[in-house]
């Protein structure tokens, strides 16, 4: 096999470690359709379903990063980084046909919440914004307001609630932290490209086949 296609081939098995819901069995029953192994809930092969959307994590388990890392040293660019800046994180779902995550409900949050929580490693990037005009958050792709949200609140009175648009180049974009295991909505800095912490994973959404 050529070495590109085996490494690539392993990066996949790696990654699909990560790809289980609840409903895993159902999950589990396949089809080969057009060339796309298609799941029997009507999403392609490593992304899963929550009503009439598919998602994909890209998060990968600690214990797989040395092995992630080799591949895609050797892998020619044809294996993608795993954890991006805002805009790049927006480009990485577009070059997978979706967009960053947009949430609309309490039920849809509480899935990619569980989602981000299945292999915990970084934190992710959520789809929404207020680049455009502060406090006014928006979800790019479809262009909607938010009419729901799940930000995270002070327990102890020491820092304020999110949204708090902290620091000098302020926070516009929106995430879910690994230091609260995901379980709510941060604001956090777009694309201040000398802080570390810009840099998370992603969760992608499109339309289910």
């Amino acid at each position: 096999m050529n070495s590109k296609r085996h490494l690539k081939k392993e990066y996949w098995n790696i990654h699909a470690t990560i790809q289980t819901t609840d409903n895993q069995e159902s999950i589990k029953r396949t089809i080969l359709s057009k060339d796309i192994l298609v799941s029997a809930l009507g999403c392609e092969k490593y992304w899963v379903q929550f009503e009439n959307s598919c998602y994909f994590s890209n998060q990968i388990p600690v214990s797989q990063w040395k092995a992630f890392d080799r591949i895609r040293s050797n892998s020619a660019g044809m294996v993608e980084d795993v954890w991006f800046k805002y805009p790049s994180a927006r480009s990485a779902c577009i070059r997978k046909d979706a967009h960053l995550v947009e949430i609309e409900t309490k039920a849809e949050n509480d899935f990619v919440k569980k989602l981000a929580q299945k292999v915990p490693n970084f934190s992710v990037w959520l789809g929404g914004t207020d680049a455009a005009k502060e406090g006014t958050w928006v979800w790019p792709a479809s262009g909607k307001p938010f009419t729901f949200t799940d930000w995270w609140k002070s327990k102890d009175g020491r820092r304020g609630d999110e949204p708090d648009d902290y620091g000098t180049w302020g926070q516009d974009c929106l995430s879910l932290s690994k230091y609260d295991n995901y379980n709510a909505w941060h604001d956090s800095s777009c694309s201040n490209k000398h802080r570390r912490g810009d840099f998370k994973g992603i969760i992608c959404e499109k339309r289910k086949l």
